[in-house]
């Protein structure tokens, strides 16, 4: 008595042309792209600077055309737009508020 295993299937083999995975190459020195960085120094020296009014935004300007460094560019450039739209959306909300307060006390009886 022999025992017949069954046949497996055949292998599925698609229709569509296989394309090799893309390799990626790695080119020596590719290090002296890189942007320098800003050190703890420097970002200590630069957040003391914010504490002082009018320096600070003269600081920012400064700092935001200044291409040399330009993660510090970045971040400066940020703080110029935050400083003029978060006043903006303060004195909409104000308003707002304000407006809502003024409509109830014009609704209530004297």
């Amino acid at each position: 008595m022999s025992q017949q295993f069954p046949v497996p299937p055949p292998q599925y083999q698609p229709q569509y042309p296989q394309v090799p995975a893309p390799q990626i190459i790695v080119q020596q020195g590719a290090g002296a792209n890189l942007s320098p960085t800003v050190t703890m120094g420097d970002w200590f020296i630069f957040f003391i600077l914010q504490c002082i009014p009018i320096v600070n935004i003269i600081m920012l300007i400064v700092f935001a055309c200044d291409s040399s460094k330009p993660s510090r560019a970045n971040f400066c450039k940020l703080s110029l737009i935050f400083m003029i739209i978060v006043p903006i959306i303060g004195i909409i909300i104000a308003t707002i508020f304000f407006g809502g307060l003024a409509a109830i006390k014009a609704s209530m009886p004297n």
